[in-house]
């Protein structure tokens, strides 16, 4: 799991990734476990992502990238990057599944 955290306090939230994170993603990614990305919200909550979606909005690329998690008050998350978005949006609540899908914690 790679955690990022943004100390802003309202939407948007913007996460930037550095070539050396997104080589070291990319080498996680061959691991057996899935490998999540979370990304911290301020004191709003969690938007968690598979790195199989993550690449979906920002493929690897050799220079820094931004991804930006924006929500309005009781919505779910939309998790924009430089390649789009996100099919979906993701629920604050939805992290400890992604994390967890056999509900052992």
């Amino acid at each position: 799991m790679l955690l990022k955290y943004s100390t802003r306090t309202r939407s948007p939230w913007g996460f930037t990734f550095t070539p050396d994170e997104q080589v070291q993603l990319s080498a996680r990614a061959l691991e057996r476990h899935p490998l999540v990305i979370a990304m911290v919200c301020g004191g709003d909550g969690v938007a968690a992502i598979r790195y199989d979606a993550y690449l979906t909005i920002a493929a690897q690329r050799a220079t820094a990238l931004r991804v930006s998690c924006g929500r309005l008050h009781g919505k779910h998350y939309r998790i924009t990057g430089p390649d789009g978005h996100l099919a979906r949006k993701v629920a604050p609540s939805e992290w400890h599944q992604i994390l967890d899908p056999q509900g052992a914690l």
